[in-house]
């Protein structure tokens, strides 16, 4: 039995290709709205921000304003991860690759929205 190779489809290629380029692309400017919103509407002289509001309990997590940068930058992480993973799989599935790419870009949509919430709780 022959020793089966599989060989990673050349990043640079990946990269050039239109729907990755657009997706990351999207992904990359709403994470970096998502950190110039909370960097340029709320202080960081502030003591404590409310970083969670539930409708029936109203604020219910409090910080500081350091723990405001925790969600985009998971949102950072999991575009990192998730062109890595799409970039490695691409030549065995490109469906999948860009289902990555696309879950991406709603997950940075999320973290948008959350930052958003995050500045109208405090103002």
């Amino acid at each position: 039995m022959e020793h089966m190779e599989y060989h990673i489809y050349p990043l640079k290629l990946y990269l050039r290709k239109l729907p990755v380029v657009i997706m990351v692309s999207c992904a990359l400017i709403l994470n970096i709205f998502s950190w110039l919103w909370l960097v340029l509407q709320i202080p960081m002289d502030l003591e404590q921000v409310f970083l969670h509001y539930t409708i029936l309990f109203g604020v219910d997590q409090i910080g500081r304003p350091q723990d405001m940068y925790i969600t985009p930058a998971i949102g950072a992480s999991i575009i990192v991860v998730n062109t890595i993973v799409g970039w490695m799989i691409y030549r065995k599935d490109w469906f999948f690759s860009y289902s990555l790419l696309a879950i991406m870009i709603a997950v940075q949509a999320a973290v948008a929205v959350t930052s958003v919430l995050i500045v109208f709780l405090n103002i």
